[in-house]
């Protein structure tokens, strides 16, 4: 396989510098932004989830977004914007999974900066497996290659992924 970690390293970084994520990063953020922020991944995850198999992606966090947006006393799914994804095949599949499943990675850092600022403050999607994530990533890699039958639609499906976050977080909505 691949290293598609050192192939998309960019992307990456640019996910990590769109406004409200490095307002997350680096505890710059009320909670009043906090929610806006949960709304964002909420509209974008439940949209890449909902084109994802089961079967493929059996451990789906969007629940766990909701359960934290509901905690704060905001949840109107007819209010929060989502969008259409075409996924081409299953290995372009596997990519966006694995953009979900390393996110769960950042997640704890980022759990642990929500704390920081605001204990009361619900971190259930960042926070997911939490101690076991590590345990869980390295099953999950190395069970991946044995999935992936076209490498070069894999690396198409996380660049993809990638994308679709920047440009989610990269424009303002109301």
């Amino acid at each position: 396989m691949v290293n598609i970690k050192e192939q998309t390293i960019k992307l990456h970084e640019q996910l990590e510098q769109q406004p409200l994520l490095k307002k997350l990063s680096t505890g710059d953020f009320d909670k009043g932004l906090y929610i806006e922020i949960l709304k964002r991944f909420y509209g974008v995850i439940i949209s890449i989830e909902n084109s994802i198999d089961d079967e493929i992606f059996p451990n789906k966090r969007g629940e766990l977004l909701k359960e934290d947006l509901k905690e704060l006393d905001f949840f109107d799914s007819e209010r929060i914007e989502t969008l259409d994804i075409s996924i081409s095949n299953l290995s372009e599949m596997l990519g966006f999974v694995y953009v979900l499943e390393g996110s769960r990675n950042g997640g704890i850092y980022l759990c642990k900066i929500i704390k920081e600022k605001d204990s009361s403050l619900p971190c259930r999607y960042f926070y997911g497996m939490g101690e076991k994530t590590r345990e869980y990533w390295i099953g999950f890699m190395g069970s991946l290659p044995s999935k992936i039958d076209d490498q070069k639609s894999f690396s198409s499906g996380v660049e993809k992924c990638y994308q679709i976050l920047i440009d989610w977080f990269s424009y303002e909505r109301s």
